[in-house]
Protein backbone atom coordinates (compact mmCIF):
# COMPACT_ATOMS: atom_id res chain seq x y z
CA UNK A 1 0.00 0.00 0.00
CA UNK A 2 1.49 3.11 -1.25
CA UNK A 3 1.48 6.55 1.25
CA UNK A 4 -1.01 9.09 0.55
CA UNK A 5 0.85 12.31 -0.84
CA UNK A 6 0.65 15.85 -0.17
CA UNK A 7 -1.22 18.41 -2.22
CA UNK A 8 1.87 20.02 -3.24
CA UNK A 9 3.23 16.27 -4.86
CA UNK A 10 -0.81 16.16 -6.81
CA UNK A 11 -0.24 19.48 -7.98
CA UNK A 12 2.98 18.39 -9.31
CA UNK A 13 1.71 15.21 -10.87
CA UNK A 14 -1.21 17.03 -12.64
CA UNK A 15 1.13 19.42 -14.21
CA UNK A 16 2.98 16.49 -15.63
CA UNK A 17 0.06 14.74 -17.45
CA UNK A 18 0.01 16.77 -20.85
CA UNK A 19 3.99 15.07 -20.81
CA UNK A 20 3.13 11.48 -19.94
CA UNK A 21 0.02 11.88 -22.27
CA UNK A 22 2.58 12.52 -25.19
CA UNK A 23 4.79 10.10 -24.69
CA UNK A 24 2.13 7.06 -24.56
CA UNK A 25 2.52 6.60 -27.94
CA UNK A 26 5.86 5.86 -28.48
CA UNK A 27 5.69 2.83 -25.22
CA UNK A 28 4.03 -0.53 -25.62
CA UNK A 29 4.05 -2.34 -22.53
CA UNK A 30 4.52 -6.30 -22.09
CA UNK A 31 2.00 -7.82 -19.51
CA UNK A 32 5.19 -8.18 -17.47
CA UNK A 33 5.80 -5.07 -17.63
CA UNK A 34 2.23 -3.53 -16.80
CA UNK A 35 2.74 -5.45 -13.58
CA UNK A 36 6.21 -4.37 -12.40
CA UNK A 37 4.91 -0.96 -13.12
CA UNK A 38 1.46 -1.43 -11.31
CA UNK A 39 3.68 -2.88 -8.28
CA UNK A 40 6.19 0.11 -8.01
CA UNK A 41 2.63 1.82 -6.24
CA UNK A 42 4.33 5.25 -7.76
CA UNK A 43 1.47 7.23 -8.84
CA UNK A 44 3.57 8.66 -12.00
CA UNK A 45 3.66 4.94 -13.26
CA UNK A 46 0.16 4.48 -12.07
CA UNK A 47 -0.98 7.75 -14.04
CA UNK A 48 0.99 6.40 -16.86
CA UNK A 49 -0.68 2.83 -17.05
CA UNK A 50 -4.04 4.69 -16.65
CA UNK A 51 -3.33 6.73 -20.16
CA UNK A 52 -1.74 3.40 -21.24
CA UNK A 53 -4.82 1.98 -21.28
CA UNK A 54 -7.42 4.98 -22.18
CA UNK A 55 -5.10 5.58 -25.12
CA UNK A 56 -5.22 1.51 -25.79
CA UNK A 57 -9.07 1.53 -25.70
CA UNK A 58 -9.81 4.61 -27.63
CA UNK A 59 -7.53 3.20 -30.60
CA UNK A 60 -9.60 -0.11 -30.24
CA UNK A 61 -12.87 2.32 -30.31
CA UNK A 62 -10.98 4.15 -33.57
CA UNK A 63 -10.26 0.01 -35.86
CA UNK A 64 -13.98 -1.13 -34.81
CA UNK A 65 -15.62 2.42 -36.02
CA UNK A 66 -13.12 2.39 -39.16
CA UNK A 67 -13.98 -1.63 -39.59
CA UNK A 68 -17.81 -0.93 -39.64
CA UNK A 69 -18.02 1.83 -42.26
CA UNK A 70 -15.62 -0.09 -44.29
CA UNK A 71 -17.99 -3.19 -43.80
CA UNK A 72 -20.87 -0.49 -44.45
CA UNK A 73 -19.13 1.15 -47.33
CA UNK A 74 -18.86 -2.56 -49.11
CA UNK A 75 -22.45 -3.53 -48.52
CA UNK A 76 -23.56 -0.50 -50.20
CA UNK A 77 -21.30 -1.32 -52.78
CA UNK A 78 -22.46 -4.19 -53.25
CA UNK A 79 -25.95 -3.34 -53.29
CA UNK A 80 -25.74 -1.04 -55.45
CA UNK A 81 -24.02 -2.61 -58.03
Amino acid sequence: MRHVITKEQAEELISLIPDIMEQIGKSDLSPEEYRAELSTHDCRDLVELTAQIYEKKKQGVKAFILFIESERCTELWFLYH
